[in-house]
Formats: C-alpha cells, sequence, structure tokens
C-alpha cells in the first residue's frame, strides 16, 4: 500500500509561490509508485486562530475546524512542509496549523522545504525546533530554494520543473527516505 504524503503550502497570502514549488514536488512523488501525495493548501483550509478550550497536549480540539484538521493529519503517513520565510522566521498560518496538535504529529515524517532570498534557512531552522518539540522524525537535509534569479517580473516562478532541476537529487533523497522509514512498534 502506497505511503500518502500531504504536502502542507504554508503560504497563504496573494502572489505566493508555493503552489509553484507544490507541483514541482508533486512531481517528484510521482516518479515513487510507493508514494502518494494529497495537497494541504492552508489557505484553502483557512484554520481560525487557535482558540480551543485546552492546549493540544492535554485534549484534542472539539471545534469543527480542529476535529477536520485533525483528522486529515492522522490519514497521512508523511509531510512534507512548504515554508516561505518572512522576517526570518516561517509563516504565522504554519505555525497556527502545527499548534492545532500535539500527538498526531509524533513520529511521523517529515521534510521541509524552504524557500527565500536566503533559501528560507532562518525559517527552516525555526520550523525545525518546534518539529523536535512535538515528535516529529525530521527527514535531513532539508531543501533550501534561493528565489532570488527564479522569480520572473510578476515574483512567480514561470517553470518550477526546469528551474528547481537543481533540487532534484536532494527532493528524491528524502523521498527514499520517506518510503523506507517505518513506523516505532507499539509497545
Amino acid at each position: 500500500m502506497a505511503k500518502k504524503i500531504g504536502i502542507i503550502l504554508g503560504s497563504t497570502r496573494p502572489g505566493r509561490i508555493s503552489p509553484a514549488i507544490a507541483d514541482w514536488v508533486a512531481a517528484g512523488i510521482a516518479k515513487h509508485p510507493e508514494l502518494s501525495v494529497e495537497m494541504l493548501d492552508l489557505k484553502q483550509i483557512n484554520l481560525p486562530f487557535f482558540d480551543e478550550p485546552t492546549i493540544p497536549s492535554v485534549a484534542a480540539g472539539v471545534s469543527k475546524a480542529a476535529v477536520a484538521w485533525r483528522e486529515k493529519v492522522l490519514s497521512l503517513d508523511a509531510f512534507i512542509i512548504l515554508t516561505a520565510e518572512y522576517n526570518a522566521g516561517y509563516t504565522a498560518p504554519l505555525k497556527n496549523a502545527l499548534d492545532y496538535l500535539k500527538t498526531e504529529w509524533a513520529n511521523r515524517p517529515i521534510f521541509i522545504v524552504s524557500y527565500g532570498f536566503g533559501g528560507g534557512a532562518s525559517a527552516a531552522h525555526q520550523l525545525s525546533e518546534v518539529l523536535t518539540r512535538i515528535g516529529t522524525v525530521q527527514i535531513e537535509p532539508n531543501i533550501a530554494i534561493l528565489i532570488g534569479d527564479k522569480l520572473n517580473a510578476n515574483g512567480g516562478i514561470d517553470d518550477p520543473h526546469t528551474s528547481l532541476a537543481i533540487h532534484n537529487d536532494e527532493l528524491d533523497i528524502a523521498l527514499n527516505a520517506i518510503e523506507a522509514w517505518t513506523p516505532p512498534e507499539e509497545k
């Protein structure tokens, strides 16, 4: 049975480039018959700012949005997080989506693809610290995409499959690691 990977698009702003990067990642996943993909676009999911009556480490969220997000995350085997770097950090919608859950992230393989004029290194570093705290299995090394020379005059990426090809081998290594990953045995 194919492992299901959720690609989390962490940017929600108009004009974002994460959909183009997500298409490139999905094309890489398509080359692995043991993997399938589902897009988790935080712009479309549109989680309200976290306002549950308890924190996720104490009890699961009870709102309709929290329950739907929890069920979606639990239905997937692994995740690739796409994060832009805004002011040396990752996006607020991504932090919000992570904070809705706690134990649901534990022992789940997650791979980070960051992007920005500096490759999104600061965002990836901060995100990695949070992912460690919530108990994920991080697939490393991350992909850091320098976007300066990849943007067109409108701030988009014309052909991500060509302009991001420099990272194809890195993506393939991460996907092979996700394919080979097996969950720890329950005690």
